[in-house]
């Protein structure tokens, strides 16, 4: 994962979630999961650990593994690049819908989405997706952490 990858990475997730905010919440904030996390079980360097296994490393092996490992091959196998990538990270948004994340979020899902399988379809590597997935989540969540630790 370089920097030319991280950059427009995160300012895609800012423009994106800033115009999901603006059209489908209000203009206010849009809470995650990881959020609900810490408010349950705000306390101590354990909790924080814990999120990070199960967010930094967990959820990327095994979205990464599904999504763009079998999900976008076996797409791309049928149809155009195009049509796998946004399929496959309509799904990816889809599968991270629940009630305890807005709908606002959803765009930001598909977005990252879109990213990973273009990034999976440049590179073949699941490697550099699951890298890239998994410091996008750690950066969130030891964000989260941080902020209502204070």
């Amino acid at each position: 994962v370089t920097l030319a990858l991280i950059i427009p990475w995160y300012v895609g997730i800012a423009v994106v979630s800033a115009l999901s905010s603006a059209a489908l919440n209000g203009g206010r904030a849009v809470p995650g999961n990881t959020r609900q996390l810490f408010i349950q079980r705000p306390h101590g360097i354990g909790i924080l650990v814990l999120a990070l296994l199960v967010t930094a490393v967990a959820a990327p092996l095994c979205e990464e593994a599904f999504f763009r490992g079998m999900l976008f091959r076996l797409l791309r196998r049928r149809l155009p690049l195009w049509a796998a990538v946004l399929l496959s990270a309509m799904a990816f948004g889809l599968a991270h819908a629940s009630p305890t994340v807005s709908f606002a979020l959803l765009p930001v899902f598909i977005y990252m989405g879109i990213v990973l399988a273009v990034v999976y379809a440049w590179t073949g590597s699941l490697t550099n997706t699951v890298l890239l997935h998994g410091l996008n989540n750690a950066v969130g969540t030891v964000t989260v952490y941080a902020l209502l630790s204070r």
